[in-house]
């Protein structure tokens, strides 16, 4: 789980990369923004270990994104995951914001 790369790939890879992964089916890393995809992902990494049902799946409010990445950020610290983000950038659907943490989720995987 912790191979890392320092290689960037193209936004549409990274998106057909996370739609492939875990069955969505984003056209911009803006979609990104509520968390849902990344906890999708360590979900689909750690199994059951990771705590899915406490993800807000039709998070559309800011206060739904921010528990699950609250919810990510509490995995990270209980796996040891060294890896801060800002909860605020993420969720204000900044482009560069998402596609920075969406390059190193897929580093991480």
């Amino acid at each position: 789980h912790t191979k890392m790369t320092s290689q960037f790939a193209p936004k549409g890879e990274l998106l057909g990369w996370l739609n492939g992964l875990v069955g969505t089916d984003y056209t911009r890393v803006e979609q990104c923004a509520n968390g849902v995809a990344f906890c999708l992902v360590f979900s689909e990494l750690f199994g059951k270990e990771f705590p899915i049902k406490g993800v807000v799946m039709q998070a559309k409010h800011s206060h739904e994104s921010h528990r699950n990445y609250k919810l990510l950020q509490r995995f990270f610290d209980q796996k040891g995951i060294k890896r801060d983000f800002s909860i605020d950038r993420l969720t204000n659907a900044k482009p560069l914001d998402n596609l920075e943490f969406l390059q190193w989720v897929k580093s991480f995987h």
